[in-house]
C-alpha cells in the first residue's frame, strides 16, 4: 500500500497513459489511449475509491460493485434470486 492520496495516485496515472499510452481508435471516432497492466492498490479500510463525474448514491455504488465481483452487466448482480 502507498500513503498517497488517492487522487495523487489517480493524476499520476493519467500522466502514465497520456505520456506511455498506445492511441487506439473506436466506433465513436473519438479514440482512447491504452496502457496494458497498470495497477493502483487502495487500502478499503479507508474508504472507497470513486472518482466520477456522476453522482452515485450507496445502493447504486454497492449494486455495480456486486455486478462487477459477480462478473455481470445486468442490474441483478447481487439478487441470488435473478
Amino acid at each position: 500500500m502507498t500513503d498517497r492520496p488517492i487522487r495523487s495516485q489517480y493524476e499520476d496515472m493519467m500522466r502514465h497513459v497520456f505520456t506511455h499510452g498506445v492511441a487506439k481508435s473506436d466506433r465513436t471516432g473519438t479514440g482512447t489511449r491504452s496502457v496494458f497492466g497498470h495497477q493502483m492498490r487502495f487500502d478499503l479500510s479507508e474508504g472507497f475509491p470513486l472518482i466520477t463525474t456522476k453522482r452515485f448514491t450507496s445502493n447504486r455504488l454497492f449494486t455495480s460493485c456486486c455486478g462487477f465481483c459477480a462478473a455481470t452487466a445486468t442490474p441483478h448482480g447481487c439478487n441470488s434470486t435473478a
